[in-house]
């Protein structure tokens, strides 16, 4: 049997052992009764009026067990009933927690677009504060503008002085005019590629100035074209103003040019004389450079000189102190229980310091014998200090030096 959500197993089991206890006394009362009607219809003896007894039937072990099945079905049918109406109020349940997060959703939805409207008036203040700061700069850039074309004015002014100086200068030397007229035409060649210069200049600050229009165009809408056209008068009022300001500038340049010219031929000879005493110092450099790598070239040569004089007279002093060391270690040797029959021979490799004393001695080449070898490392030992030349210069020479013992020859 299921178990119903909230009840224990136990539960159904019980309930339906109750049923049956309940059936159980049923019948035993019945039985009970059946009996006292027996005894009373077998009694002969009849007093007061006559009793009409009830019949009753025994009820089978079968009828009771019928009875017990159609109680637990019943019991079954119950329990159904409960676990219908639980998965009904689970689905209830389901339904409602269903419909609370399709709320939760939908005020989710609703604290979005709240969200998304505030971030879109954010944008939109933030769009108008660029406007107001594009406005206060185009003020700014039409006082500038202002300005310069003051400034211009000045300068139309100074040329035009310059003119009549020029005028009056011509007709005072007309040959000098005439070379003037020809350095003019050169003049106007380079101003005509400088004026070509600055109209490729001109077109790059349109572009750049086309390209502020459109930005401002998306962001001004029905303001804009208002503001384009006073930008277009201010485009053409700017382009006057270079046209005239160029103008000025190629006269300028008319002035300096000359300026420029004489400064680069006295840069030119500065320069000339720098190299020639820069030259004239690298030879210097190169001389004293060269005596100096002779100077130690001889020193090298001298050394190398001193070198072979000193390795010379340290071989000969080697020599000379040879049979000396080899006669104090010979008297230091103990060759007690060294085999006399073999001739052995073994070279050693000794380290002094400057007064003889052996600091390291080891064999370089074995002569076969332990016992040989190990007698000859003792002996050399023990006749320390060795008879060596006190002379530091010759100290590097017989810091190391082998030396070869053979037991015959000793």
């Amino acid at each position: 049997m299921a178990n119903v959500k909230g009840l224990p197993a136990s539960f159904g089991i019980k309930a339906i052992l109750l049923a049956i206890g309940v059936h159980a006394v049923i019948v035993f009362a019945v039985g009970i009764n059946i009996m006292f009607f027996e005894t009373l219809s077998s009694d002969n003896t009849k007093v007061g009026p006559e009793v009409n007894p009830v019949k009753a039937r025994a009820i089978s072990q079968e009828e009771v067990e019928k009875e017990i099945e159609i109680v637990q079905q019943v019991e079954i049918a119950r329990q159904q009933k409960i676990q219908d109406a639980l998965k009904q109020q689970q689905q209830a349940e389901q339904e409602y927690e269903k419909k609370q997060r399709e709320i939760e959703e939908i005020k989710l939805a609703n604290l979005q677009e709240q969200q998304r409207l505030k971030d879109a008036e954010t944008q939109r203040l933030k769009s108008e504060e660029e406007l107001l700061r594009l406005a206060e700069a185009n003020k700014k850039e039409l006082e500038r503008l202002e300005k310069v074309e003051s400034e211009l004015a000045a300068l139309e002014q100074q040329r035009q002085e310059r003119i009549e100086q020029e005028k009056r200068d011509s007709q005072e030397a007309e040959k000098q005019r005439a070379d003037e007229e020809k350095r003019r035409q050169q003049q106007q060649q380079e101003q005509q590629r400088i004026t070509e210069q600055n109209q490729i200049k001109h077109q790059e600050q349109l572009a750049l100035i086309e390209q502020k229009k459109a930005e401002l165009e998306e962001l001004e809408l029905k303001a804009k074209l208002e503001k384009e056209k006073e930008q277009q008068k201010l485009q053409q009022e700017e382009l006057e103003r270079q046209r005239i300001e160029e103008q000025k500038q190629i006269e300028q340049q008319q002035a300096l040019a000359e300026q420029k010219k004489a400064e680069e031929e006295a840069e030119r000879k500065r320069i000339a004389l720098a190299e020639q005493k820069k030259a004239e110092e690298e030879a210097e450099r190169k001389r004293i450079a060269l005596a100096e790598q002779k100077k130690a070239e001889e020193a090298e040569r001298k050394r190398i000189a001193l070198e072979k004089a000193n390795e010379r007279r340290s071989i000969s002093e080697f020599s000379r102190y040879v049979p000396q060391i080899r006669a104090k270690v010979t008297q230091s040797w103990n060759q007690q229980g060294l085999s006399q029959e073999l001739e052995l021979e073994t070279l050693v490799l000794v380290e002094i310091d400057q007064l003889g004393s052996v600091l390291d001695v080891s064999i370089e080449k074995s002569s076969g014998s332990k016992e040989f070898d190990r007698s000859v490392l003792n002996a050399v030992r023990k006749a320390s200090p060795l008879p060596v030349p006190l002379d530091p210069d010759l100290y590097k020479y017989f810091r190391k030096f082998e030396f070869k013992f053979n037991s015959r020859s000793s």
